[in-house]
């Protein structure tokens, strides 16, 4: 076999003696490839009989090079081990997060997993039924719009800040959402969350199961007979026409009229009372309170109860000044006395 060089010439190529070849070509095939390994080798070989006849004159000197060499090889493994305290952080993230992963299983298995043909929960916590388009009848007066109802079990319940301003209820919520209080007329209420027992201005009752006030959809509901027996209310539920009745007794336990505010203002003056009786708008009836006219404003409004006619300032009803004349209200005020020194009602309520 014959091959040529870069120089065009014709060569005999014998494999056996391409290692001894300087050409470039065999250059490719690693022939100084091999030279280079070669020297390498006795290079190295050089150096560790250097270092065996080191070693063998001065023992001492290879002993404490042993010693370094362990203590950094140490020193490694010392900077690479984690510390107790990362150690403790790592279990305790560790933890953490096993804890949060159950946390999230179990709120799906309780709000993705009910049970066919029922509202209940995977756990078979019965849900409550939400009753909406309710009729609401405050003390007479037919309310336009009602918030929803719950019904758990036979119990109906009422979300109390859904339905305080309808009924004159104030509500408030402290220490986190554990303590909460609602204000009814002359009642102020108090109850924790979880407690058996309620505070009626400051004096502590029992009540049963089915009275008490609980958390319903993180909300705070009161059953219908929690009104009747803490507010001494009148309740009336009729189930076919979604209709709840309320009667609020009044607030002033003297059956207060016009007529006697009228005789003896000075009596009166500073005296919160409820007034039933009819609206007459800007139309009053002619009287010893009505005939100076207005005692504040223009749109002060009349109030007659069949033994006289006040004016009323303040809160008024959502009712036209001429098209609902006649109408029945109920006012809830104070009793003021005008600078000629008749009477009249700054309303704080009318409905």
């Amino acid at each position: 076999r014959e091959r040529s060089d870069h120089s065009g010439q014709l060569h005999d190529f014998d494999p056996a003696k391409r290692h001894h070849s300087g050409s470039p070509a065999q250059d490719r095939f690693g022939g100084k490839g091999q030279e280079r390994e070669a020297n390498d080798n006795g290079t190295s070989r050089r150096s560790c009989g250097a270092s065996l006849s080191s070693q063998l004159s001065d023992p001492a000197s290879h002993l404490v090079h042993k010693q370094n060499v362990r203590l950094s090889a140490n020193e490694e493994g010392a900077a690479s081990a984690p510390s107790p305290t990362q150690r403790g952080q790592d279990r305790e993230i560790s933890t953490k997060m096993k804890r949060i992963k159950w946390e999230w299983l179990t709120s799906i298995v309780l709000f993705l997993c009910p049970l066919s043909g029922s509202q209940e929960t995977g756990l078979g916590r019965r849900l409550p039924k939400t009753i909406s388009r309710v009729n609401l009848v405050v003390d007479g007066f037919q309310k336009s719009s009602a918030p929803s109802l719950f019904r758990e079990g036979g119990t109906l319940l009422l979300p109390i800040a859904d339905w305080a301003p309808l009924l004159k209820l104030r509500v408030g919520v402290s220490e986190r959402g554990r303590l909460f209080t609602i204000q009814a007329q002359e009642k102020n209420i108090r109850w924790r969350k979880g407690s058996h027992a309620i505070a009626v201005n400051g004096r502590l009752a029992s009540l049963d199961s089915k009275t008490l006030p609980r958390i319903v959809e993180d909300r705070l509901a009161i059953p219908l007979s929690f009104l009747e027996k803490v507010l001494d209310w009148k309740v009336e539920w009729r189930e076919k026409e979604k209709t709840l009745i309320v009667s609020r007794p009044a607030a002033n336990a003297e059956q207060v009229t016009i007529a006697m505010i009228i005789a003896e203002p000075k009596r009166y003056e500073g005296k919160t009372v409820t007034l039933d009786g009819k609206y007459l708008g800007w139309k009053p009836e002619d009287g010893p309170a009505t005939r100076y006219g207005p005692p504040v404003t223009r749109s002060d409004w009349a109030l007659s109860d069949g033994t006289g006619c006040l004016y009323v300032a303040g809160a008024a009803p959502n009712l036209s000044p001429y098209e609902d004349w006649g109408a029945p209200v109920r006012v809830r005020g104070t009793i003021r006395l005008s600078r000629r020194g008749f009477p009249y009602i700054e309303a704080t309520a009318a409905e």
